[in-house]
């Protein structure tokens, strides 16, 4: 869907500690989305050098990614891919379990004979109801993530907001007590986080980045102390 797309757009051309996020994820982990793939047919030559840079999730990676993200138990994931499944469908498989409460064991026997799409129309999902699903999935997420009322979330991500955004706005309202729906509305794509929080908000650079840290993404692999 779109918010998927400007994701996957904001994974190539943002700075990591604006959107609170690893950039280039994806790539890292051998996940091709849309715009990689376009670019892929338009330029292959100077991409590959990134695409050999692809870092390797561990099987630990994996399940605490997909455990966390949709709350599937730590040891079906750990049998589902010892079992041989590749991370991908699993993951893929773990989405659709959550949007819809089917078994992740019964999505991914599907799958063995039918393109995800098919899949899809099996559970039911036409693209009115997926689009529904996804973001009352997501503002779930938001919610246990970094505490944001379900409700609230949803409502910006169905006005458009991506993930990020959401967050990050929720941040300076408790940093500030001024209202994330309110922050959405006048900060603009052009002007990035840290400062615009710091010019307009009284937010330090140094203070909100250390926030981001505090609430990092807890399905992201932790970062090594230097």
């Amino acid at each position: 869907c779109s918010s998927d797309l400007i994701d996957d757009i904001l994974d190539y051309t943002q700075e990591s500690q604006e959107i609170g996020k690893p950039v280039l994820e994806d790539m890292r982990q051998g996940v091709y989305s849309l715009p990689l793939i376009y670019s892929l047919q338009k330029n292959k030559p100077k991409l590959l050098p990134y695409l050999e840079k692809k870092t390797t999730m561990t099987e630990e990676d994996e399940i605490r990614a997909i455990h966390y993200k949709y709350e599937i138990p730590k040891e079906t994931v750990k049998e589902l891919l010892d079992s041989g499944i590749r991370y991908g469908d699993v993951d893929k498989a773990a989405l659709l379990s959550a949007m819809t409460g089917k078994d992740i064991r019964e999505i991914l026997a599907l799958r063995k004979e039918n393109p995800w799409g098919r899949v899809e129309k099996k559970l039911g999902l036409d693209a009115q109801s997926y689009e529904e699903k996804y973001n009352t999935h997501r503002a779930n997420r938001l919610h246990r993530f970094y505490g944001i009322e379900e409700e609230r979330a949803k409502k910006a991500l169905e006005e458009g907001y991506p993930n990020h955004w959401i967050r990050l706005a929720y941040l300076l309202e408790t940093e500030t007590g001024r209202k994330m729906e309110d922050i959405l509305a006048v900060r603009k794509k052009s002007e990035k986080w840290k400062p615009w929080a710091e010019k307009n908000l009284g937010v330090s650079q140094e203070d909100f980045a250390r926030r981001i840290k505090e609430t990092r993404n807890p399905s992201l692999k932790p970062k090594e102390e230097k």
